[in-house]
């Protein structure tokens, strides 16, 4: 990118601290808490679990039973939560728009990869801007992600909180990361969601919804969600990855000459991910659309791709054990040319 990068969570995070003036003070007061208290005790990959965030919202609106906190706050705790973290490390991933289309539909692959890989994230939360990705039919600018803790429930999930161009919160996602794969993650998306939907619009004795167009209404918005999340979720896992192509954006300034956060553009650090096989995919498809123009050709075999698979393997043992996640590309068979090859571009 050659012009300067409007970011957009920046925007963000300015607008839901103008709203909110004392959340970040009191976010990092909760996290300095972090296991020095027997109430403050959650995993080490989660910055603040939600709840905080839920505590910050009623105190600014002068709340004091949480079953009094309207619905209409809830976009507000999920930015807080998701942004809370995020101010400390300012990172944006900028996907290469073929890479993107390729993770995209991903996630048949990467089915059977374990759900902790995604408690390998490099940060605690990020900000990814995506190309052409639309919630509901309203075109994003990114989302973030970010690991939660349920105090309550004792639930892991990897949160998403989706952005809109003009720097709003949209929608906010979960799932729930306790079970052994990604797909089985999955096919407990729609249990917890259906649970969580009828303790807020069914009946609170039976547990069962009290009109059966909210049953129906809920079953179709879930679905919609899962097929968001699944589209998501491969960019994320594409973070955790051993052997990501991503590089230091070299257009952006990052400042880290004060340790005192100011929310200023400086502080903004940004990462091209894919930037050598997503122009590489694409110089494939453009040479292999410029041959089918050709018909009549059969000098040799035209080269193909296939497509892209995970591996990951356990190394360590005891507290040092630890996750391996490779995604190897797609192949490139019968390439004569070795620059036609993507080269994989490790981030340190």
């Amino acid at each position: 990118m050659k012009k300067k990068y409007d970011c957009v969570p920046l925007k963000l995070l300015r607008k839901i601290g103008a709203e909110y003036p004392k959340a970040w003070e009191q976010m990092d007061y909760v996290r300095s808490l972090h296991g020095k208290e027997t109430d403050m005790n959650w995993p080490d990959w989660c910055w603040v679990p939600m709840s905080a965030a839920v505590t910050v919202v009623m105190a600014e609106h002068n709340i004091y039973d949480i079953g009094d906190l309207p619905n209409r706050y809830g976009h507000d705790i999920q930015a807080i939560s998701a942004l809370a973290p995020w101010r400390h490390s300012k990172q944006v991933y900028l996907f290469d728009e073929t890479l993107e289309d390729d993770m995209v539909d991903d996630l048949d692959a990467a089915s059977q990869i374990p759900s902790d890989a995604l408690k390998m994230l490099p940060y605690f939360s990020v900000y990814i801007k995506v190309n052409h990705i639309s919630v509901f039919g309203y075109e994003l600018d990114g989302f973030f992600s970010h690991l939660e803790y349920d105090v309550n429930s004792h639930d892991s999930e990897l949160r998403f909180l989706t952005v809109s161009k003009d720097g709003n919160q949209y929608d906010g996602f979960s799932v729930h990361i306790d079970e052994p794969t990604i797909e089985l993650a999955f096919q407990r998306f729609m249990k917890i969601g259906i649970e969580r939907s009828r303790a807020i619009l069914g009946d609170r004795a039976t547990g069962v919804f009290s009109n059966p167009i909210f049953q129906k209404e809920t079953e179709v918005y879930l679905k919609d969600s899962e097929e968001i999340c699944r589209k998501l979720l491969p960019m994320v896992l594409y973070l955790c990855l051993d052997n990501s192509d991503i590089v230091y954006h070299p257009t952006v300034h990052h400042s880290t000459s004060s340790n005192v956060i100011k929310d200023r553009y400086s502080e903004i650090q940004t990462w091209n991910v894919g930037y050598r096989i997503g122009p590489a995919i694409k110089r494939y498809y453009d040479d292999q659309a410029k041959r089918e123009g050709h018909p009549g050709s059969h000098t040799s075999k035209r080269p193909h791709v296939r497509r892209a698979h995970y591996q990951h393997y356990w190394v360590g043992s005891g507290d040092s054990k630890h996750l391996i996640l490779k995604r190897i590309s797609e192949i490139f068979v019968n390439v004569n040319k070795e620059d036609d090859l993507p080269v994989t571009i490790h981030k340190t």
